[in-house]
């Protein structure tokens, strides 16, 4: 009984006109203010995440491409297509090349050191559209039936919101990552 008569003292009092024009102009100020503000910084986040996806693609990649070799006692090389969906190892083996249409990892099984009939594609990845993904060595990236490989790295960049990862392969075939990359690193990513 008490809150009702609170209630009605409240709506008689207080709510008769609802809202003037001033205090509608005020809220949709406020509202415009704070969604300018949120705004570039989802958009940050939004390009920071879609870098980190990238990076934790490429581990598990390599992760993959590991494993397989270990396992299956191949040579299993993972190289960057010619063109997105194309399931063909790109012929460009230049230092610091770009892998945004995707990679394949393979079994070459018939030693040929190239992507063809005779092998086992264990798996293809595309990149996304939104980031840059460098392989900063020459030629292809290949894992020996003990699990090693040759030292080698990935940058992955988003050079729009400035985010950069360096993705570093050791030579005992284990991967670690990094964020804080130089700025030739940066420059080899963002010109990618």
């Amino acid at each position: 009984m008490k809150y009702s008569i609170k209630l009605k003292y409240y709506v008689q009092h207080y709510n008769k006109d609802g809202f003037s024009l001033i205090e509608l102009i005020i809220s949709i100020a406020i509202m415009a203010i704070l969604i300018g503000i949120s705004v570039p910084s989802f958009t940050s986040i939004i390009a920071r995440n879609n870098v980190v996806t990238q990076t934790n693609t490429i581990f598990e990649s390599l992760y993959l491409a590991r494993s397989y070799a270990i396992t299956q006692q191949k040579n299993v090389h993972v190289c960057h297509m010619s063109k997105p969906d194309s399931l063909e190892c790109h012929q460009q083996r230049d230092y610091n090349t770009a892998w945004s249409n995707g990679w394949l990892i393979f079994a070459d099984v018939n030693n040929t050191n190239e992507y063809d009939d005779g092998d086992n594609l264990i798996r293809a990845f595309q990149a996304s559209e939104r980031a840059n993904i460098v392989f900063n060595q020459q030629g292809r990236l290949r894992f020996f039936p003990d699990g090693s490989a040759r030292s080698a790295g990935f940058y992955v960049c988003d050079k729009q919101q400035k985010n950069y990862r360096h993705v570093y392969l050791l030579h005992s075939g284990r991967a670690r990552a990094n964020e804080t990359i130089t700025a030739q690193q940066k420059s080899h990513c963002d010109n990618a």
